[in-house]
């Protein structure tokens, strides 16, 4: 993916879920993808945290002339502003993968890493089945 912007989405902005519709421009693509880390249950919505687990969520291509307004819509959504010290969820790149245990990463893509205050006082951490090689958040009851 060498067109655009990327974001990785693991949590209520992935396709079928409650906040699918909020994207302020259709995407390019969307596949299947993975990171590295934890994802915490915070009840009707994830968290991801630091962690050594695979992550699966999705990686949405933006067109880069969307770009600046998928960033605003999104900051606003996860409660992130750059120079905040109240965020709850901090704005980084990250290395995204294909698969789980790929030894090369296939984009790099803004996601939203739970901040450490709110991790502070995270629900608890989303365990991997163990037939499966990763974790990955379903919605919960409420916004399914």
């Amino acid at each position: 993916m060498n067109q655009g912007a990327c974001f990785f989405v693991y949590g209520t902005l992935k396709r079928g879920e409650c906040r699918e519709s909020c994207w302020p421009a259709s995407p390019l693509r969307v596949q299947a993808a993975w990171i590295r880390g934890s994802l915490v249950d915070l009840g009707s919505y994830p968290g991801l945290v630091p962690g050594d687990d695979w992550v699966r969520g999705e990686l949405w291509q933006i067109d880069a002339t969307d770009e600046a307004q998928t960033l605003e819509v999104l900051d606003a959504i996860e409660g992130y502003r750059p120079s905040g010290t109240r965020n709850l969820y901090e704005r980084q790149q990250v290395d995204v993968f294909d698969q789980p245990h790929a030894a090369e990463p296939c984009a790099q893509a803004y996601t939203y890493w739970l901040s450490d205050r709110a991790a502070k006082l995270a629900a608890r951490p989303i365990q991997a089945d163990a037939d499966q090689a990763f974790v990955e958040w379903f919605g919960s009851p409420e916004t399914s």
